[in-house]
Parts: structure tokens; C-alpha cells; sequence
């Protein structure tokens, strides 16, 4: 029986934790509103970071940025906690369910953007590099 017990807990040990860490560890929300024309490069590489390529389109300098658009940090805290709690309520199971759920969620959508500047190195414009979607198909008489 203690074997059991202690197989028991090793189990839970391991299992608990998975979806609250995830929750806690999501991408946090940017603030977008920095993408104004004429907030400087610095501004922009400060709030979405070190763009993944830079080049340049004539005489302009750019920025291409891919980011996961997260949540509040507050939002992902919460669902982790409310994850922990489950996790003890349930001795662990909730994790069978947790987990799947918050890798659903977690991430938000991707954002592609490349941030043109002008020679003062401030935004002269930003252009959305996400493919769009095919328009919605409809049914001909």
C-alpha cells in the first residue's frame, strides 16, 4: 500500500503543473499603438524586439517583426492559478483536460509586419504581412 501511495504522489509530482506553467508563460499583449507614423525605431524595437530581418526598399530602412499576440499578464496568472487549484482538486487529473486547453489557447494569433522608416529612422509606414484569407465561398443559383 505505501509503494502505491508513493507511486501515487511521484505521479502527481510530475503530472501537476503542465497547463497552470503554460498559462503563466504565455506571450504577454504588445502594445500595438507604438506602430504610430512618426514613433521612432528605437520605441518599436523596444516594445516587439529585435526584428527578425531588417533591409532596406530604396532609399527607407526596415523591420520585419513576427510576434505571437498574447494576453494580459494578469489573464494568464489567473488562468494559472485556477489551473493549480484544479490540479490538487482533482489529484492531477485535470491536467488530461487542462493541458490540451491551454495549448489551444496559448500563443494568440501571429503578427507579420514589416515597419518602413524614413530617414530619421521614425515610422513612415507599416505594412501587414499575413496572408489573407480566401474570401468566403458562395453557393450559385
Amino acid at each position: 500500500m505505501k509503494k502505491l501511495l508513493m507511486l501515487v504522489v511521484v505521479f502527481l509530482l510530475f503530472a501537476s503543473g503542465c497547463s497552470a506553467v503554460m498559462a503563466v508563460r504565455q506571450p504577454e499583449k504588445k502594445n500595438l499603438d507604438v506602430l504610430a507614423v512618426g514613433t521612432h525605431q528605437d520605441v518599436i524595437r523596444a516594445e516587439l524586439g529585435a526584428p527578425i530581418s531588417t533591409g532596406k526598399e530604396g532609399e527607407f530602412e526596415y523591420d520585419v517583426f513576427g510576434f505571437s499576440e498574447g494576453n494580459s499578464r494578469g489573464w494568464g496568472v489567473a488562468r494559472g492559478v485556477l489551473y493549480g487549484i484544479l490540479d490538487v482538486a482533482s489529484f492531477g487529473v485535470w491536467e488530461i483536460i487542462g493541458t490540451p486547453i491551454e495549448g489551444g489557447i496559448s500563443g494568440g494569433s501571429k503578427i507579420n509586419i514589416r515597419v518602413v522608416y524614413d530617414k530619421d529612422k521614425k515610422v513612415l509606414r507599416v505594412d501587414n504581412l499575413n496572408p489573407k484569407p480566401p474570401p468566403p465561398k458562395t453557393q450559385q443559383e
